[in-house]
């Protein structure tokens, strides 16, 4: 897996391309950039708000 913090930004760029309404990108180089994203994505479409670790967690569980 890529580096935490990395993961973590991602999962905020997602947040915020989300409350942006903004479309969801598809360039990404790693899967955990993606599958971040697309947490940090979804969770602001369902008000979600997850903690470092939860981001960190679930993006692990996923990839495994």
């Amino acid at each position: 897996m890529k580096d935490e913090q990395s993961v973590i930004n991602y999962y905020f760029y997602g947040q915020e391309l989300s409350s942006d309404e903004a479309p969801f990108p598809f360039w990404f180089e790693f899967p955990e950039e993606k599958i971040a994203c697309l947490l940090g994505y979804n969770d602001f479409e369902f008000n979600t708000v997850k903690t470092e670790k939860e981001i960190i967690e679930e993006v692990k569980r996923i990839l495994t």
